[in-house]
């Protein structure tokens, strides 16, 4: 009876964002009509689709939604919270990624507009201007959808099926609502509008499952990110090529011991490296790393350079992170190299 009754709620309401999705063409076929402006919106309206497509329906639902429920069905965990625990992190790395996607993408709205239309057929700079604005328009989107589906994925695995389902009808709502509400004699304003719009239900859907997920009893915090063995078989191969190595400027005092629990502190997976005196300072000097003791009273503390070097398969450096970086350009540019 479960079954079927899950099956019938999401089948009604799939249903539902069809008929909304076919009524939502019509008004768009009366207020913008077949020309330049209906051309340039679906081709904005195009990439955030593709990206719905390998989000909330692809590749991270289908790797996410088995990995949480691993953690929540562990007889020897705490069961919900260890789950929300790994929905957490998994957050802490994709809200970074998307972020700094998202910023990229509008940054080169412009070529990206380009592959996407081929520059259309005989369009002027002004018009194939205003098709890239309408791409800067849609682009935030994809940053929204990527979370809502996270969200969904959550609710899916504790069987609130309808309310991930349920989503896609705020998209075609709000389209509809622009159409009726705020179209124009003007085809490119209107289409400017339904641009516009597209961001908007991104974020009533965000709302919608995250308002949603409280009533579930479902919280998450934002967290520093790390890359947890959870995260890296989340993110597969690539995830797995990712090695964080720290060595110590203080080999006398960070004995084996201290460096695994100062490591793992930051991440299980995280390798704590250390030499003798002669060695450090090598070290050091290749890397020009500049350490030195400051006395405090009976102890002391160590003054060092602040900063992180990250290197290719092939032990090259290819970048230098420094101290307070944010996570976005960090998550981005680790990114680039992992592909």
């Amino acid at each position: 009876m479960n079954l079927l009754k899950a099956t019938g709620t999401i089948g009604g309401l799939t249903l539902l964002s069809r008929v909304l999705g076919l009524l939502r063409d019509s008004l768009f076929a009366r207020y913008v009509g077949a020309g330049f402006a209906s051309d340039a919106f679906l081709v904005a309206f195009r990439l955030p689709n593709m990206f719905r497509a390998l989000f909330a329906e692809g590749a991270f639902a289908s790797a996410f939604i088995p990995l949480f429920n691993q953690k929540v069905a562990d007889p020897e965990g705490r069961g919900l919270a260890d789950g929300l625990t790994f929905a957490e992190q998994a957050l802490a790395v994709l809200l970074p990624v998307l972020l700094a996607m998202t910023v990229l993408l509008e940054i080169f709205a412009w070529p990206v507009t380009l592959i996407l239309s081929g520059k259309f057929n005989g369009v002027s700079e002004a018009q194939f201007a205003f098709a890239v604005e309408l791409s800067r328009y849609t682009i935030p989107y994809l940053m929204l959808i990527s979370v809502v589906s996270l969200f969904g994925g959550i609710l899916n695995s504790l069987h609130k099926f309808w309310v991930n389902a349920a989503a896609p009808i705020l998209l075609n709502l709000t389209l509809i609502v622009a159409l009726l509400a705020f179209h124009t004699s003007d085809p490119l304003q209107t289409a400017r509008v339904q641009a516009i719009a597209v961001s908007v239900s991104g974020l009533l859907q965000l709302i919608w499952l995250a308002w949603s997920c409280r009533r579930n009893g479902v919280s998450l915090k934002l967290r520093r990110p790390r890359l947890t063995p959870e995260v890296k078989r989340l993110l597969g191969k690539q995830g797995e090529r990712f090695q964080a190595v720290f060595i110590t400027v203080d080999p006398e005092r960070d004995t084996p011991a201290i460096l695994r629990e100062y490591t793992q502190a930051f991440d299980p997976s995280f390798i704590g490296l250390s030499g003798d005196l002669a060695q450090t300072q090598t070290t050091a000097t290749d890397f020009r790393v500049h350490y030195a003791k400051v006395p405090t009273g009976s102890s002391y503390t160590m003054d060092h350079t602040a900063g992180s070097y990250v290197f290719d398969p092939q032990g090259h450096i290819r970048l230098f992170v420094k101290h307070g970086q944010g996570p976005q350009t960090l998550a981005h540019d680790i990114k680039l190299l992992l592909s």
